[in-house]
């Protein structure tokens, strides 16, 4: 009968005194996010900018658009800028 007592511990309590609480759905997702994020930004960090959300969500609809328009206006200076020295060296040859 040695065999049994060792067997005991691992019964399941009573029903009566177990209690499930509901998890937090928010805390959950936010962590699976953060694993998420971490694991792509390990992998390839452009690709986590291009595909998740940013992590600055707190910048309002204002300066969002701002940085926008910031992004777009610096693009165009120097791609205009890389022009000029592109005709530069072909007139050199």
């Amino acid at each position: 009968m040695e065999g049994t007592d060792s067997i005991q511990h691992l019964q399941v309590p009573d029903t009566a005194e177990l209690q499930l609480s509901c998890p937090d759905l928010d805390d959950l997702r936010s962590q699976r996010q953060e694993r998420t994020r971490s694991a792509m930004e390990a992998l390839d960090s452009g690709l986590m900018k291009r595909t998740l959300p940013d992590i600055c969500s707190h910048i309002s609809l204002e300066e969002r658009a701002a940085v926008c328009i910031q992004r777009h206006f610096r693009g165009h200076l120097g791609r205009k800028e890389y022009l000029q020295a592109l005709f530069y060296k072909f007139e050199e040859v």
